[in-house]
């Protein structure tokens, strides 16, 4: 039985486990690591008495009345919660690292508050704004997938950024605000100009990339991982230039 288990500190219920049920999660107080995406029978009473939670991955059950209560929190992965609000996310000053997945009620207010994160995946659509993203000035990397209205004003701040991921929403003149990148992933949002202003890349991925060229890669004499499967613009050329590469991925190079 899992309420036998009290020493435990690392449960992961799997994605649809459903045999556990509150009374055995209750009794698991030394928990600091828990996953649950999926367990409709996990509810606050029992998530309110884990306050040595550090790792949390959870569904839809949970609301501010447990969350709230979860301040040792450093890394958060919510997906699909519509009963979390921006009050419970502001009591998690403490998280450095948050990672959002599906339908949410979130806004820049909650968002805003997390001032620790140093790390940030929204993998869903959001109405967050350059407000609530510039308020996270020690982020070293951020992952945006989706819907978003993020601006490049709002990577002004940001200047501890190493690894971005963007597949839409900034342009060239966002990297212009990022001297210290170095990862980016991207797709058409960036071109040559772009790059000229991040040298100290070590890793570019740029699946989908068609603007790219070797002039491009001539800004970029650290690189040592490149990905450009559906680019046609790089050649051997430009590539055989990059003498830092430990790594490549393309349909061109050989």
């Amino acid at each position: 039985s899992l309420s036998l288990l009290t020493n435990l500190t690392n449960l992961n219920c799997g994605f649809y486990n459903t045999n556990f049920t509150d009374k055995s999660l209750s009794l698991l107080t030394n928990l600091t690591h828990l996953v649950c995406c999926h367990n409709v029978n996990f509810t606050d009473k029992s998530l309110s008495l884990l306050t040595n939670l550090t790792r949390l991955k959870w569904g839809s059950n949970f609301t501010d009345k447990s969350l709230s209560l979860l301040t040792n929190l450093t890394h958060l992965v919510c997906c699909h919660n519509v009963n979390f609000t921006d009050k419970g996310l502001s009591s998690l000053t403490n998280l450095t690292s948050f990672t959002l997945k599906g339908k949410h009620n979130f806004t820049d207010t909650g968002l805003s508050s997390l001032t620790n994160l140093t790390i940030l995946n929204l993998i869903c659509d959001s109405n967050f704004t350059d407000e609530g993203l510039s308020s996270l000035t020690n982020l070293t990397r951020l992952q945006l997938t989706r819907h978003h209205k993020f601006t490049d004003k709002c990577l002004i701040p940001l200047l501890k950024l190493t690894v971005l991921s963007d597949m839409d929403h900034f342009t060239d003149v966002g990297l212009s605000f990022l001297p210290n990148l170095t990862t980016l992933v991207c797709e058409d949002n960036f071109t040559d100009v772009g790059l000229s202003y991040v040298p100290k890349l070590t890793s570019l991925v740029c699946h989908s990339n068609t603007t790219f060229t070797d002039k491009g890669l001539s800004f970029l004499p650290n690189l040592t991982i490149l990905n450009y499967s559906s680019n046609t613009n790089f050649t051997n050329k430009g590539i055989s230039k990059l003498t830092n590469l430990t790594r490549t991925w393309g349909h061109q190079y050989v």
